[in-house]
C-alpha cells in the first residue's frame, strides 16, 4: 500500500502539479497505480531511483503530464498507455538497465522534445517512427537494432534524416547492424544537416567483421561546425576523409579502432583542436603519412591543442613517416634535427603508455604535466635537450644532459626504455616507477631547487639516494616502495628542512634508519610498512616535535620503540600495527599530552600497556587488535578523560577488563570482539554515562552482563552476538528508553527468554533476533501473542524475516 505520508497528499490531489519521491515511499506496483489515479493534473513526476520493475498500464490518467523521470529503475518494458501521454515533453530513463526496448508507438508523442536513455545497456533498438518527431531537439542515444533482432519494428538511420533540431551530443551505437539499407546509403542519417549538433559518438560492436565500415563511415559526414567527435570500434584501414572538414573540433577521440592505418592530415586544418585521445589504434603506424612541413607551416601546428594522450599503440612509430639522414642512431638522428621540427605550442598535458616503438613526436616545450609508461624516453629527450647542447653531445654525450622544459612540474616515469639521467630545474613533480636498471640516482638531482615530491618505486636494483639530497630544500615529500636492494638512508635525509612526509614501504633490506632525523622540523608523518630487516628507530626520532603521525606495519623484526617518545609533543596518531616481536612500549609514551588515536594490531609478543597510559588525556580512540599476549589492561584507564571510542579484537588472552574504564566519563563507543577467555565486565558499567553503542560478539566464555547496563542512561544501541554461554540479560534492561538491541547465536540466551522477559521490547525502536532458534520460531507462529508483544516496534527483523516495518514517514 502507499505510504501514510503519500496517503496524507490524497486529499489535496487537485492542487498537487508536481510530484517527486523520495526512495522506498512507493513499495509496490498498486502504490504507482495509486498515485497515477489519484493525482490526474500532474505536469511533472520524477519516479527516479525507486527500483521499480513493473509499472501499471494507467499513465493516461495524468494526460496533462509534461515532465517524466523513470530513470535508475528495474523494469524491463514501459507500458503502452505511455504513448497516450500526448501533452509529454520530457521523458528521462537514464540508467535503466533493464530495459529492452521503447514502446512501439512512441511517434505518437507529437510534443516530445527531450528523450534521454544513457545507461539503458540492454536496449536493443530504437522503435519505426521516431523520426517522425520532428521537434525533438534531445535524443542521447541512439541504438542500432542487433543483427540477431526479431524486432519487426526496429529503426534505421533513415530515422533520423528529419530530426534537424537536434542539439548538445548524439550516440549512435551497434553501428556494424545497418539492417535497413547497405552502408552506402548511411548518408540518409543526413548528420550534415544537423547544424546544432555539438558532439558526435560513433560506436561499432566487437564482435561482428563481415562489414563494411568505410562506406559506413564515409556517409555519417557531420556538419562541419561539429565541437567533439568519438569513434570506438571502428573496422575500416582507413578513416573518411570529411575528418579534416571539421574545422571548428575541439576534441578528438579514436578508441579501439584496431583496423585502423590511416587517418587524414588533421594539423593544417584543426586549429581549434584542444583535446586529442588515441587508444588501442593497434595498426596504427603514423598519425600523418605524408609531412611537409615548412618554416610557415610550423606555426600553424596545432596551434591550440592543450591535452594529448596516446595509449596502447604498440606499431606506433612516430607522428609522420620520416626520411632522416641514414648512418645515425635514432637518438643522434631526431637529436640532430629538433630544431626543425614542428611543436605544440600549447600542450600542457601529455600521456603516453604502450607504444614501445614510438621514437619521435612534434616537439612540446611547454608541458606542465607528464605522464609516461612503457615508451622509449627519446621523444622526451628530443624536446628537452636544448640546442647548445646537441652537438657536444654527439661526440662526447653527457650521461647527465640538462633539460629545459620551463613549465614542467609533474612528472611520471614507469617502466621506460633507454632513459638516461636528466635534470630539470624547475621540477615540482619526480614520480620514477617500476624502472629495473635503476641503481642510484644521479648527484645532480641535488640541483633541483623546485622539486617538492619525489617518488621512487617498484626499481630492484635501486641502492641509495645520492649524498647531496640533503640539498633539496623544497622537498616536502620522500616517498620509496619496492625497492628491495635499498638497506640504508644517508645522514644528508637530515638536512630536508621542508620534509613533511617521508614513506618506506616495501624495502626488505632497509635495517636502519639515519640518526640525525631529530633535524627535521618539518616533518608531521613518518610511515615505515613491511620492511622485515628492520630492527629500532634512532633514538633521534624523539626529538621530531613537529611529528604528527607515526606510522609503523609489518616491520617483523622491530623490538622495541625509542625511550624518549616523551620529546613528540606534537604526535596524534600513533599506529603500530603487524610488529610481532615487539615486546613493550616506551614509559615516554604516557607523556604524549597531544595524542589522539592509539591502534596496537598484531603484537603478539606484547604483554603489557605502560602502566602511565592514563596520563594521555587528550586520547580519543584505543584500538587493541590481535595482541595475544595480552592478559589485562592497566589500572589507570579512568585518567583517559578524553576517551571516545575503546575498541578491543581478537585479544585471545585477555581474562578482564580494568575496573578503571568503569570511570571513561566521554566514552560513546565500546566494543569488544573474539576475546575467548573474558568472562565479564567489570560491574561499575553505570558509570559510562556517555556510552551510546555496546558491541559484544564472539565472547563465548562470557556468561552475563552486570545489571549497570541498565543505568547506561545514553545507550541507544545494544549488540550481542556469538556469547555461547551468556544466559541472562539484566533484569532491568526493558526499562531502557528508545534501545536498538541486535541478538544473534546466542543459544542459552534464547533458551531462557520466557514471556516476562519479552518485556525488554517495551521500548525498543528497532528489535533483531537472528539464529536465536526458539524466540523467532514462537513469533512467527504466534501461539503465545508474542506478535502483539512486539507490535509497537518500529522496525522488527527476526530470522531475516521482517515482522513489520514502520517508516520515518509513517
Amino acid at each position: 500500500m502507499p505510504s501514510k505520508l503519500l496517503m496524507s497528499l490524497f486529499d489535496r490531489k487537485e492542487r498537487v502539479c508536481t510530484l517527486l519521491l523520495a526512495r522506498q515511499v512507493i513499495d509496490s506496483q498498486r502504490s504507482c497505480d495509486a498515485i497515477l489515479s489519484n493525482f490526474e493534473c500532474l505536469r511533472a513526476l520524477d519516479l527516479e531511483a525507486l527500483y521499480i520493475k513493473i509499472l501499471p498500464n494507467s499513465f493516461d490518467k495524468i494526460k496533462h503530464l509534461r515532465y517524466l523521470d523513470l530513470s535508475y529503475n528495474k523494469m524491463k518494458l514501459l507500458p503502452s498507455s505511455i504513448t497516450r501521454l500526448y501533452n509529454l515533453q520530457t521523458l528521462i530513463l537514464v540508467g535503466c538497465s533493464e530495459l529492452l526496448s521503447l514502446p512501439r508507438h512512441l511517434k505518437y508523442l507529437i510534443n516530445l522534445r527531450h528523450i534521454l536513455i544513457d545507461g539503458c545497456c540492454k536496449l536493443t533498438h530504437m522503435p519505426r517512427g521516431l523520426g517522425q518527431l520532428t521537434s525533438i531537439s534531445t535524443l542521447d542515444v541512439f541504438v542500432m537494432a542487433d543483427k540477431n533482432s526479431k524486432s519487426t519494428d526496429a529503426a534505421g538511420l533513415a530515422e533520423l534524416s528529419q530530426l534537424y533540431n537536434l542539439r548538445g551530443k548524439l550516440v549512435i551505437s551497434n553501428l556494424a547492424h545497418n539492417l535497413h539499407g547497405d552502408a552506402a546509403n548511411s548518408e540518409v542519417a543526413n548528420l550534415k544537416e544537423k547544424v546544432h549538433l555539438q558532439s558526435l559518438h560513433l560506436q561499432w560492436t566487437d564482435d561482428v567483421n563481415d562489414h563494411d565500415d568505410e562506406l559506413l563511415l564515409g556517409g555519417l559526414q557531420p556538419y562541419s561546425d561539429l565541437k567533439a567527435l568519438q569513434v570506438d570500434r571502428y573496422m575500416g584501414m582507413k578513416f573518411a576523409t570529411w575528418l579534416s572538414l571539421l574545422t571548428n573540433l575541439v576534441s578528438l577521440k579514436l578508441q579501439f579502432c584496431r583496423n585502423l592505418q590511416e587517418l587524414p592530415s588533421l594539423d593544417q586544418s584543426m586549429s581549434h583542436l584542444k583535446e586529442v585521445e588515441l587508444v588501442s589504434l593497434t595498426s596504427l603506424e603514423y598519425v600523418n603519412l605524408e609531412r611537409d612541413y615548412s618554416v610557415a607551416s610550423r606555426k600553424l601546428f596545432f596551434p591550440r591543442l592543450e591535452r594529448l594522450t596516446i595509449d596502447d599503440c604498440p606499431n606506433l612509430k612516430g607522428w609522420w613517416k620520416r626520411n632522416g639522414p641514414t648512418g645515425l642512431t635514432p637518438t643522434t638522428s631526431m637529436i640532430h634535427q629538433n630544431q626543425n621540427e614542428p611543436f605544440f605550442p600549447c600542450l600542457s598535458h601529455l600521456n603516453i603508455s604502450g607504444c614501445p616503438n614510438l621514437i619521435f613526436m612534434p616537439l612540446f616545450p611547454n608541458i606542465e604535466s607528464s605522464k609516461l609508461r612503457k615508451i622509449s624516453f627519446i621523444p622526451f629527450q628530443q624536446t628537452a635537450v636544448p640546442m647548445k647542447s646537441i652537438f657536444s653531445s654527439c661526440s662526447s654525450p653527457n650521461p647527465f644532459t640538462p633539460i629545459r622544459l620551463p613549465r614542467l612540474r609533474y612528472l611520471e616515469l614507469e617502466d621506460l626504455e633507454d632513459i638516461e639521467r636528466t635534470l630539470l630545474s624547475v621540477l615540482s613533480f619526480l614520480n620514477i616507477e617500476n624502472y629495473c636498471k635503476l641503481d642510484n640516482l644521479p648527484k645532480e638531482i641535488a640541483n633541483l631547487s623546485s622539486l617538492k615530491f619525489l617518488y621512487v618505486g617498484d626499481c630492484p636494483n635501486f641502492t641509495s639516494l645520492p649524498k647531496g639530497i640533503g640539498n633539496l630544500s623544497a622537498l616536502n615529500s620522500l616517498y620509496i616502495w619496492r625497492c628491495s636492494n635499498l638497506s640504508s638512508l644517508p645522514q644528508e635525509i637530515a638536512n630536508l628542512s621542508s620534509l613533511k612526509e617521508l614513506r618506506i614501504e616495501r624495502c626488505t633490506k632497509l635495517e636502519s634508519l639515519p640518526e640525525g632525523m631529530h633535524s627535521l622540523n618539518s616533518l608531521f608523518k613518518l610511515d615505515i610498512s613491511e620492511c622485515p630487516c628492520l630492527e629500532s628507530l634512532p633514538e633521534g626520532i624523539s626529538n621530531v616535535s613537529s611529528l604528527i603521525t607515526l606510522s609503523i606495519k609489518a616491520c617483523c623484526k622491530l623490538v622495541s620503540l625509542p625511550e624518549g617518545m616523551h620529546g613528540l609533543t606534537s604526535l596524534k596518531d600513533l599506529d603500530i600495527k603487524e610488529c610481532p616481536s615487539l615486546e613493550a612500549l616506551s614509559e615516554g609514551i604516557a607523556n604524549l599530552s597531544s595524542l589522539r588515536s592509539l591502534t596496537l594490531e598484531s603484537c603478539d609478543k606484547l604483554a603489557l600497556l605502560p602502566q602511565g597510559i592514563g596520563n594521555l588525556s587528550s586520547l580519543k580512540s584505543l584500538a587493541l587488535e590481535r595482541c595475544d599476549n595480552l592478559a589485562t589492561l592497566p589500572q589507570g584507564l579512568h585518567g583517559l578523560t578524553s576517551l571516545d571510542q575503546l575498541n578491543i579484537r581478537e585479544c585471545h588472552n585477555l581474562e578482564s577488563l580494568s575496573e578503571g574504564i568503569v570511570n571513561l566519563s566521554s566514552l560513546t563507543y565500546l566494543s569488544i570482539e573474539k576475546c575467548h577467555k573474558l568472562a565479564a565486565l567489570p560491574q561499575g558499567l553505570h558509570g559510562l554515562t556517555s556510552l551510546t553503542h555496546l558491541y559484544i560478539e564472539e565472547c563465548p566464555n562470557l556468561h552475563s552482563l552486570p545489571e549497570g547496563i541498565c543505568n547506561l542512561s545514553s545507550l541507544v544501541h545494544l549488540s550481542l552476538e556469538r556469547c555461547d554461554k551468556l544466559a541472562t540479560l539484566p533484569q532491568e534492561l526493558h526499562r531502557r528508553n528508545s534501545l536498538k538491541l541486535h541478538i544473534a547465536k546466542c543459544p542459552l540466551l534464547s533458551q531462557r527468554i520466557n514471556d516476562d522477559r519479552i518485556r525488554l521490547c517495551s521500548t525498543c525502536v528497532q528489535l533483531e533476533i537472528q539464529e536465536c532458534p526458539r524466540l523467532p520460531q514462537r513469533a512467527k507462529e504466534d501461539r503465545h501473542g508474542d506478535r502483539a508483544k512486539i507490535a509497537h516496534v518500529p522496525y522488527a527483523l527476526l530470522d531475516d524475516e521482517f515482522m513489520h516495518y514502520l517508516s520515518s514517514a509513517e
